[in-house]
C-alpha cells in the first residue's frame, strides 16, 4: 500500500482512510492518538496489529473505506473529543445556550452524513449530539410535518411529530415563549403570612399531585391563564418548598444523566445532611415527582451501606420532619 511520506510527522501509530471523494492515490493518514483511541474500529485495529502499540510505532495495514466525504470525517476528528452528550447539560443550559454551534451551522444534509458516519464508527455520544442538532434544525426552521416526513423517508403523523420533534421543541427551545399567567400559591407549614408561588407550568406538570388539582379547575391549562383562588397546602417549610422548586427541573432520573455528570447535577442536595435528604425524598413522593424521587434515592443510597434492611426501610419512609 503506498504511503505518502511526511518527514515532519513523528508518528506513534497510523490509521489509513479512503474517503468517497478522495482522488489522490494516497489514503488519508490519521495519526492523532487521542482521536484514534476515541473511534472503536480504529483502536481495535491498532490493538490487533500491535498489542504494545503505545510502546512501538504501529501502522495498520488495512485501509478503512468510508462512503462519506473527507470533510465529514475531518469534522468528526475535530469535535469527537470536544462534544459532550446532551445528557451532560441541564435543561436550563439547553434553553439558555446554543450548544454545539459548529454543528448547528451545518446543513441538514451534512448533519445526516455526520450521524450516519458516527453510527458506522460506533460513536454513541457523537451520534446523540447529531440527533440533538438535527432535531434543533427542525425546531429552528419551523419545519412542517411534510418536510420532516420527507427527511425520515416516509409519512409522519401529527401524533408522531408530537412524540418526537414536539417533545424536543418543548424542552429545548432556545427562545421561550411569553408565558401566560400561572398563579398557583402554596401554603407552607411555617408561615401563615405569605405563600410560595409555583414559577411556571413546567414546574407544575412535574408535580402530578398538584397538577391534577389544577387541571380539574382549568381544563385548558396549556393556553388559558391559571389563577388559583385558594392556596394548596403542603406539609413542608418555605425553605424546603423553594429548594424543591429550584431543582425540580434539573433533578432527573439518574439513568438519564451521564454517570460522571451526576455528582455535579446533584451537588446541592449531596451537601445536605442525611435527615434533610430524607425530607426531600418524602417531598418528591408526596407530590408524585418520580424523577426527583429517583434522584434522591441515588444520593441517599451510599448512606445505606452497612445498615440492616429494617434500618434502610425506616430511613426511606416518607417524612416531613
Amino acid at each position: 500500500m503506498p504511503i505518502a511520506p511526511d518527514p515532519s510527522v513523528t508518528w506513534i501509530c497510523h490509521v489509513y482512510i479512503q474517503f468517497s471523494d478522495q482522488t489522490s492515490q494516497w489514503p488519508y493518514v490519521l495519526n492523532q492518538v487521542d482521536i484514534i483511541e476515541s473511534i472503536p474500529p480504529f483502536i481495535n485495529a491498532v490493538r490487533k496489529t500491535n498489542p504494545r502499540w503505545k510502546e512501538f510505532n504501529t501502522k495498520v495495514s488495512k485501509t478503512f473505506v468510508v462512503p462519506y466525504r473527507r470533510e465529514v470525517g475531518k469534522f468528526i476528528f475535530a469535535f469527537v473529543n470536544k462534544y459532550k452528550d446532551p445528557k451532560y447539560y441541564k435543561q436550563s443550559e439547553k434553553r439558555s445556550q446554543r450548544l454545539y454551534p459548529e454543528a448547528r451551522d451545518q446543513s441538514i444534509e451534512f448533519l445526516t452524513d455526520l450521524i450516519n458516519l458516527a453510527e458506522l464508527w460506533q460513536l454513541d455520544t457523537f451520534r446523540n449530539v447529531m440527533g440533538y442538532c438535527i432535531a434543533q434544525h427542525f425546531i429552528d426552521t419551523n419545519a412542517s410535518i411534510d418536510e420532516i416526513g420527507r427527511y425520515l423517508g416516509g409519512e409522519i403523523t401529527t401524533a408522531q411529530l408530537e412524540a418526537t420533534i414536539g417533545k424536543m421543541r418543548k424542552e429545548y427551545a432556545e427562545g421561550p415563549k411569553k408565558p401566560t399567567l400561572c398563579f398557583v400559591p402554596i401554603k407552607v407549614r411555617d408561615t401563615n403570612t405569605e405563600f410560595v408561588k409555583i414559577p411556571t407550568r413546567d414546574h407544575l406538570v412535574r408535580m402530578p399531585y398538584i397538577f391534577d388539582m389544577v387541571r380539574q379547575l382549568f381544563p385548558n391549562w396549556k393556553t388559558e391563564p391559571i389563577k388559583m383562588a385558594y392556596p394548596i397546602s403542603l406539609p413542608y417549610t418555605k425553605k424546603q418548598v423553594n429548594f424543591f422548586l429550584d431543582h425540580i427541573q434539573d433533578y432527573d432520573d439518574p439513568n438519564n444523566i451521564l454517570e460522571e455528570r451526576r455528582d455535579t447535577v446533584y451537588a446541592d442536595v449531596m451537601k445536605l445532611p442525611l435527615h434533610e435528604m430524607k425530607v426531600y425524598l418524602g417531598f418528591a413522593r408526596f407530590v408524585k415527582c418520580r424523577p426527583f424521587e429517583l434522584a434522591m434515592r441515588y444520593v441517599i443510597k451510599p448512606h445505606l451501606k452497612g445498615l440492616s434492611r429494617e434500618a434502610c426501610n425506616d430511613l426511606l419512609k416518607m417524612t416531613t420532619d
